[in-house]
């Protein structure tokens, strides 16, 4: 209380003070477009102004928080908001967040793993949800603020990973695979500028982290794509240790992106997918496929001996096979190199397993693998029903109904509720009741089919929490055709949330999420849900107003199964923003109600960067 007072009482002299020098410097001079600007909204400065004493006192403060993660969170987003502002506090700002983040990440991956060591003394299947990785979150706000910075921070993520390995050893290709993942990142958010700046130094070898990026980058910038794609074959084409493994990543571009093949020098084969959904090939010219096939024929040539061959990753087999596998493509694009291709191949087949040869005239390696008949499809409920009767013991049953309940519930399969009714055991069933109930409703939710989700919700066995999350998420489907019936969904939704105890922080979570859904069709009630969120907030000191999760785990004796997914509605930053948008003022009034660190420091900043971000950013 003493907190707000005091920081209330200086923004209120800092109003007092920015409102005079405003009227001052503007007399005598011409006006100019800022100025117009300016007076089209003259509170714009003053609240720039505060915004910028809010964000300073939050950094001064965090950096005597104790816990490090909050810490780190707390600098960083001030940094990253302060940077426009003062960029040399700002760049001390991230340095000190990452000094915080490097030791969250540490002492939260000692607990998880102290964590499941635990549970696998005890017995039985260990899991656990995987942390926050705050190093990643830092180095994305500083590396789309300054290339330098991210460079600089880059370099230490890399180097404290290869210091947390066992034999303290840097791998090859730490930071390709470190700057890469960073790249991706900023990619998918957007931010194709500072992507490209820190991948193209990371774009020297074909494999699935480089040809995978260029695939991502070409939705969104397909000449940037290509361009960088031809180089990068060309280097390829130049390394005199490149071999049919490389040639297969890189041809994955053309054919099959984001699914890629290899081959070992024994003729195991790995097909990995960076997408779960097939991509369609994409429309290059015929010169570029040209090029792509001519550099990807010389490489697959260029051994000349047997020797040769064994000092590549896939040996004779693997080029065998991978030259196989691609020959269709050269007989549609450049039926003219497949002579000498097909050649290669008849002088290595002689060497090639028989298991390997009858893989291949089995079509397991084409792109679309030959099937003469379809195999019908198997019926895993039906599998451990059968299971389930030669199973001894009650328990032993009981066991492999539940975890096939589980499972049919995932896959939507109505059997789930006939394999739930099997079982003895009546605790176990109740705890599997709550599983399915979830899992159906999770999946119709996904499906965008409020009705069916609904009705699940309604007589299911599920908590208060997960109820209100149901509701809410079928507000948000009907809100578009059905108003009136969305807006009592979010009434249903608050109720469930005020069951839950006034002590747990779902209760405020609950309580935000229905705010963030009122925000977009009644905001005094949006203000209303969230005033009383804030008040549940300081009743639970667990709540941290970021990092919304529903977590669902269900274990037997022999199995486990785990959901973990974000609920971002229930995060405080993006509806304080929107708030923010209506009534600043009274947004800041409402950040500052929050009693606890965390969530303070969540609303503080969403709030002051709602002023201080420009139009169209």
């Amino acid at each position: 209380m003493t907190h707000t007072k005091t920081l209330a009482t200086f923004l209120l002299l800092l109003t007092l003070f920015a409102h005079a020098p405003a009227q001052t410097k503007r007399e005598g001079r011409p006006k100019t477009k800022p100025a117009a600007a300016a007076e089209a909204d003259p509170l714009a400065a003053q609240r720039r102004a505060q915004a910028v004493a809010l964000l300073t006192s939050l950094a001064d403060e965090a950096a005597g928080f104790r816990d490090e993660t909050l810490r780190a969170r707390a600098q960083a987003r001030a940094a990253d908001a302060l940077w426009e502002t003062d960029v040399e506090k700002a760049r001390q700002l991230f340095r000190r967040a990452w000094e915080a983040a490097d030791s969250a990440d540490r002492e939260a991956q000692r607990k998880m793993d102290e964590d499941m060591n635990a549970q696998l003394k005890r017995g039985g299947p260990a899991m656990s949800s995987t942390p926050p990785n705050l190093r990643k979150e830092v180095l994305r706000l500083a590396a789309r603020r300054e290339r330098a910075l991210g460079e600089e921070l880059l370099a230490q993520l890399t180097k404290a990973k290869a210091d947390e390995a066992a034999d303290a050893k840097p791998r090859p290709g730490a930071d390709t695979a470190q700057r890469l993942g960073l790249a991706s990142q900023l990619l998918e958010e957007g931010d194709t500028e500072h992507a490209l700046q820190f991948a193209e130094p990371a774009l020297v070898r074909a494999n699935s982290q480089t040809v995978g990026f260029l695939s991502t980058l070409r939705e969104k910038d397909s000449a940037t794509a290509d361009r960088l794609y031809a180089a990068l074959v060309a280097r390829v084409e130049a390394d005199p240790s490149a071999d049919a493994n490389a040639v297969s990543a890189f041809m994955s571009y053309l054919f099959t992106p984001y699914t890629f093949f290899n081959v070992s020098r024994g003729g195991a084969t790995g097909t990995g997918t960076l997408r779960g959904d097939a991509a369609t090939p994409p429309q290059v010219s015929a010169e570029l496929r040209a090029n792509v096939l001519r550099a990807a024929a010389r490489v697959l040539l260029r051994p000349q001996t047997l020797e040769d061959y064994e000092r590549t990753s896939s040996g004779r087999t693997g080029t065998y096979v991978i030259i196989r596998r691609l020959l269709p493509f050269f007989e549609q694009y450049a039926p003219d190199l497949t002579a000498p291709l097909n050649a290669r191949a008849a002088l290595l087949a002689a060497d090639v397993p028989e298991s390997v040869r009858a893989n291949e005239a089995a079509g397991d390696y084409a792109f679309r693998p030959r099937r003469e008949e379809a195999a019908p499809e198997r019926d895993f409920v039906q599998e451990a029903l059968d299971g389930a009767e030669r199973a001894q013991g009650v328990d032993a049953r009981d066991g492999i109904y539940a975890s096939t309940a589980v499972r049919a519930a995932w896959a939507n399969d109505a059997r789930a509720d006939e394999l739930l009714d099997k079982i003895n055991d009546s605790e176990l069933a109740r705890r599997v009741r709550g599983f399915i109930d979830f899992s159906f409703v999770q999946t119709a939710l996904n499906r965008k089919e409020a009705e069916p989700a609904l009705a699940r919700a309604r007589k299911g066995d599920l908590t208060p929490f997960q109820r209100a999350w149901a509701f809410e998420r079928a507000a948000e489907i009907l809100g578009k055709t059905d108003r009136a019936r969305a807006v009592s969904l979010l009434e249903e939704a608050a109720d469930e949330a005020r069951r839950i105890d006034n002590n747990d922080p779902d209760r405020a979570r609950a309580l935000v999420a229905v705010a963030t859904r009122y925000e977009k069709l009644d905001r005094p009630r949006a203000w209303d849900i969230i005033s009383e969120a804030a008040r549940a907030a300081n009743s639970a000191p667990d709540f941290t107003g970021e990092d919304g999760k529903m977590i669902l785990q269900f274990r037997t004796k022999h199995s486990a199964s785990m959901t973990d997914f974000e609920v971002e509605e229930s995060d405080l930053p993006g509806v304080l923003a929107a708030l923010a948008a209506d009534n600043w003022e009274r947004a800041v009034q409402l950040a500052q109600s929050f009693g606890g660190e965390a969530a303070r420091t969540a609303a503080v900043v969403a709030v002051a960067r709602a002023a201080l971000l420009k139009k169209g950013k």
